[in-house]
């Protein structure tokens, strides 16, 4: 049952004029009512504009906007134009490498679905190239998994893991594998939802739920687009909304549901109705939208829910990519019978047996405690440098292009 429609908060009319992180690349005002589907009061093309759009992965419903307004001249034009080629391209070799992929699962008998990305594009954007796409997310059938290390091997027989994934998989130690494919990064996912400290309860609901979208002239499996937004509001929670891309994704797909207690159902039976609640809620607040009616019910725990992830932190662009990563993994406690289960998970990432801790810091010496204590050292260190390169970067000079659009 569909709750009332959402009303923006008044000062969302204006978004984003309140106190935010210093050096955080908010998105331009313009770019805020092209992913919500409005008409931007904008007569031209301008630099600041373009490169926001860069930092926030929108360049093509940019250029699809500026197209239909005749305002693809000048020096600016000419340079939004050129980067569309190029996402356009990119996405072009994605759907071959995605292709390949769905052949070499078919032979092993392996069912797969791919999501996000250029299968996302087809499904809900108004044309090939509009959506960048920097990898692929492939999401390997619940009942196959006991194939996915033949898989890897003919996608990329030297991966660094070949020789241990069957164990990893079968202790249920990871939820997704990394891969390369073509020179192009991809994603094994092993858990639909992957929500890394807890399991998907009930992935064969989502293959209940399975479409074929054709992109550029390839049959390409994919998820519902009722699937699709639970997914879409996972990864724009997963991902702290980083990026206006996953905000234009959430309105998109959201505009094309039809099976609202499906939705509905599939958030209560995975314990993440306030998770996803939130997050829409969030998306209709930072756009500032007014037509889209709430398809979750209040489920308790919105308050704590808004203290992880404040509006002060949303659309951060680069600089939340690489902060806030960990609140990711509070998601599943806003179910508390789950609470258990991640507690468990918890303690096995805290100390993992010495086969996976050999895997993951393969550099790592001496007795196992001091192994686990000088490895994730190291990572903090590392991570907080990323976090400090990405505050301090001046994007209009960072050399952003398609190949970095990781969603």
């Amino acid at each position: 049952m569909l709750s009332p429609k959402l009303t923006p908060r008044s000062v969302a009319a204006q978004p984003h004029t309140g106190e935010y992180l210093a050096g955080v690349p908010r998105p331009h005002p313009a770019l805020i009512d092209l992913a919500a589907r409005r008409d931007p009061a904008l007569n031209e093309l301008s630099r600041p504009l373009i490169e926001s759009s860069v930092e926030h992965r929108v360049p093509g419903i940019l250029h699809t906007w500026a197209a239909k307004r005749g305002l693809l001249t000048g020096e600016q034009g000419a340079g939004l134009q050129a980067l569309d080629s190029n996402v356009w391209a990119r996405n072009r070799m994605l759907v071959a490498t995605a292709a390949r992929v769905d052949a070499a699962a078919r032979d092993l008998g392996i069912r797969t679905a791919l999501i996000k990305g250029v299968a996302l594009e087809a499904m809900a954007y108004s044309r090939f190239g509009e959506r960048p796409s920097g990898d692929l997310d492939v999401v390997v059938h619940h009942d196959d998994r006991g194939g996915v290390v033949d898989l890897v091997a003919a996608l990329q027989p030297e991966h660094r893991l070949i020789s241990d994934l069957a164990d990893l998989v079968e202790g249920r130690h990871i939820q997704s594998i990394d891969l390369v494919v073509d020179g192009l990064p991809m994603d094994i996912h092993l858990d639909p939802l992957k929500l890394e400290v807890a399991a998907t309860r009930h992935p064969m609901r989502l293959w209940e739920r399975t479409a074929t979208v054709t992109v550029e002239g390839t049959r390409i499996n994919t998820f519902d687009h009722e699937a699709s937004l639970v997914l879409a509001l996972l990864h724009l929670n997963k991902d702290r909304f980083s990026h206006l891309v996953a905000y234009a994704d959430v309105v998109r797909l959201w505009r094309g549901v039809d099976d609202w207690d499906w939705v509905e159902s599939f958030a209560q039976a995975e314990g993440l109705v306030t998770p996803l609640r939130e997050t829409a809620a969030a998306v209709v607040s930072d756009l500032a939208i007014s037509d889209l009616q709430m398809p979750l019910p209040a489920a308790g725990g919105e308050r704590v829910w808004k203290m992880l992830w404040p509006e002060r932190i949303r659309l951060s662009g680069a600089v939340g990519r690489v902060r806030y990563r960990y609140r990711q993994m509070l998601i599943p406690v806003f179910s508390p019978d789950r609470i258990p289960e991640v507690a468990r998970s918890w303690i096995r990432r805290m100390f993992p047996p010495r086969q996976v801790l050999a895997i993951y810091y393969p550099n790592a010496r001496g007795p196992y405690a001091w192994r686990i204590i000088s490895s994730r050292v190291a990572r903090r260190v590392e991570r907080r440098q990323r976090r400090l390169e990405a505050t301090r970067r001046d994007q209009s000079r960072s050399g952003v292009d398609s190949s970095d659009f990781r969603t």
